[in-house]
């Protein structure tokens, strides 16, 4: 779509500039802008450009982690102070549920967001490999802790339909979601959200750190597979989520930082 001089494919007497658009009277600078902050650069770069992400190639940048908050706003503390949501507020826990209760299984998490206007917050996570008794009980326990959060969210996937069936009418607003193509394909929907910096971060969470947290899982994700992803998948699902219906304000605030 846009001409790049060192692209693998590119002609030698091909008479654009870099930058320069391939078809300007069919798909104009407008038109190509909207699609690049739609997609996400990771998207824009394999759709429009032809550049698809190299095996092992990273996702996510520490740009897109560096949102960090020692305090949320007012409005949020209020919210979880009372276990009302504010005005403009939606908050929802989501889960990604894998229970086997080994050391070798993949992790179990819950985490707590708060959508505010067009940030997104995300306010607390808990983590572990548990098998159903206790993923249940950690949920039931994680969801009594916030009150404001109006339903929990779990992917379609995995087992956690089990967990649906069976805490029905002891959580509030219990529901399954969509996988959205799984969690490779929801982390480079996501990526435009990250990148237009209405992602924020407790910035002192004691689960953010170290060689498994949350951070350093999401900027090794490669969608390969080859790592946990139980955090990123988690926060994929919050994100497509939370941010559906506004990726025409979220793509208005990236153009205005770029």
């Amino acid at each position: 779509m846009r001409y790049e001089s060192d692209h693998p494919h590119a002609h030698p007497e091909d008479p654009r500039s870099d930058g320069e658009l391939l078809w300007p009277s069919r798909f104009t600078e407008r038109v190509v802008q909207d699609l690049e902050e739609t997609l996400g650069p990771t998207e824009a770069s394999a759709q429009l450009q032809q550049r698809p992400i190299p095996p092992g190639g990273q996702l996510l940048i520490d740009e897109y982690l560096s949102h960090r908050y020692n305090l949320p706003p007012a409005s949020v503390q209020r919210g979880l102070v009372t276990g009302r949501a504010e005005p403009g507020q939606t908050w929802a826990i989501y889960g990604d549920l894998t229970f086997k209760g080994k050391v070798t299984s993949d992790y179990v998490v819950y985490q707590l967001w708060c959508a505010e206007n067009v940030d997104l917050w995300l306010i607390d996570q808990i983590r572990g490999q548990w098998g159903f008794r206790e993923t249940k009980e950690r949920g039931l326990d994680f969801a009594n802790r916030y009150p404001v959060a109006s339903a929990m969210k779990l992917e379609d996937a995995a087992n956690a339909p089990a967990m649906v069936d069976d805490m029905k009418g002891e959580i509030r607003g219990l529901q399954l979601i969509p996988h959205g193509g799984g969690c490779l394909a929801r982390t480079q929907q996501a990526e435009g959200t990250w990148a237009s910096g209405c992602v924020h971060l407790p910035a002192n969470a004691p689960w953010m750190g170290g060689s498994d947290g949350f951070v350093a899982e999401h900027l090794c994700y490669d969608g390969l597979g080859t790592r946990h992803d139980d955090q990123v998948a988690c926060s994929s699902l919050a994100i497509t989520d939370l941010a559906l219906g506004k990726a025409s304000e979220y793509a208005r605030i990236w153009r205005s930082l770029k």
